[in-house]
């Protein structure tokens, strides 16, 4: 295994992505350039692959291979984890679009937003090769479709965000992830992923949308988006004291303590799966949380001795 990602997966994520560009290019090449650049700009010139495969990307593409892995004591259907892959592929940049049209739209974005289309088409027949028109899957597709969607509409309405909401709705904007791991649990004979595994896909969902939140305050911050971290600031500001000022003084580690209470239950519900990856991976977010926190603490303790000589 490299990182969290096995090479064979890291292969059919890649062999996925080249489909979805092959698809377009083969109906449309202005189309299909289009998107390039615009992937160009959200990678930074990053291949898509790497992009996904990050330690730090939401891991949907991994939850079907895992729970796959988990029932079958190892071993997985190639062709259809690629299904899954396409379709993952392709809902996320149909999402992405979304988001960033809602968030700062710039000219790439609105060039390519009739693409959005084509996405959300190639995201959902995608299951139709292996779910017939009124299996209970369709079903339980549209309901969690349908919930990303609630999600990221009622969190762009919101002026100020507790743990609540942020729990109940910020970081339920990654629930189109659990239709992969539905599709996996449909296939193997279940009706919906067996517990512990939804506990655990909300735990990932806080953590990852938490550790966003946390380290890209400052984007945040000049956008005027509200988010958890940002709330939580403005409540717990001093008087004349500005939220940057918060993060440097204890709003940072109060950001790293949440997310470490959250990656320990993420690990004790997470040794309920029986999944040896999925524990791999919860590690390895842990060992990137420790050093990345560290070395901003260092920063910070900078900043605080120079503002310490100025007063």
């Amino acid at each position: 295994m490299t990182g969290a990602y096995e090479p064979e997966l890291v292969q059919i994520i890649g062999r996925a992505i080249e489909r979805l560009r092959r698809a377009i290019a083969a109906s449309s090449p202005p189309s299909a350039a289009a998107m390039d650049r615009w992937i160009g700009q959200l990678t930074s010139a990053r291949p898509l692959v790497d992009y996904f495969t990050h330690l730090r990307a939401f891991p949907f593409m991994l939850f079907p291979w895992w729970m796959e892995a988990r029932a079958s004591g190892g071993s997985h259907d190639l062709d259809f984890q690629e299904d899954l892959a396409y379709s993952s592929v392709s809902g996320y940049l149909y999402i992405r679009l979304i988001d960033n049209i809602m968030d700062e739209p710039g000219p790439a974005e609105i060039r390519i937003l009739p693409l959005a289309n084509y996405f959300h088409s190639q995201f959902q027949s995608a299951y139709a090769r292996h779910f017939a028109f009124g299996d209970p899957f369709w079903d339980a597709f549209h309901a969690i479709w349908l919930r990303s969607a609630e999600s990221s509409l009622i969190d762009a309405g919101l002026d100020s965000i507790d743990e609540r909401d942020f729990l109940g709705i910020s970081a339920r904007k990654t629930c189109a992830g659990q239709i992969p791991l539905l599709a996996v649990c449909r296939r193997i004979g279940l009706p919906a992923a067996p517990e512990p595994w939804p506990r655990v896909f909300d735990l990932m969902a806080a953590v990852h949308q938490m550790s966003n939140d946390l380290f890209d305050f400052q984007r945040d911050l000049d956008a005027r988006r509200t988010t958890f971290f940002l709330s939580e600031g403005a409540r717990r500001t001093r008087e004349s004291e500005s939220v940057a000022g918060w993060v440097i003084r204890e709003g940072f580690d109060w950001g790293v303590d949440r997310l470490e209470r959250w990656l320990d239950d993420l690990a004790l519900a997470a040794g309920g799966c029986g999944s040896p990856g999925l524990g791999t991976y919860v590690e390895l977010r842990a060992a990137d949380l420790r050093e990345t926190s560290d070395a901003v603490r260092d920063g910070l303790r900078s900043v605080r001795r120079v503002l310490a000589l100025q007063s």
